[in-house]
């Protein structure tokens, strides 16, 4: 895959800050630049910090995951 580094750099981004946001937000403290996403209201702003985390890991997924082309089961018999 030619974008593996941008996929893994992205995905590591959103899925720390993701994460660091529901974690202070549990201490009652919010970043400063991502207080836009509360504008709409705070379950809003939740379910787009639990976004950040899901599209965080699935980007990691995508970047490191094994895909094959094929349909046939990986079966090595030694």
């Amino acid at each position: 895959m030619k974008n593996r580094t941008l996929f893994t750099v992205v995905g590591i981004i959103l899925f720390l800050l993701g994460m660091f946001a529901i974690i202070i937000r549990l201490v009652g403290v919010k970043l400063m630049f991502l207080s836009w996403m509360d504008s709409a209201g705070a379950l809003l702003g939740f379910v787009a910090e639990v976004l950040m985390i899901v599209i965080g890991s699935a980007l990691l997924t995508l970047a490191w995951g094994k895909w094959n082309d094929t349909d046939e089961p990986d079966i090595s018999i030694q």
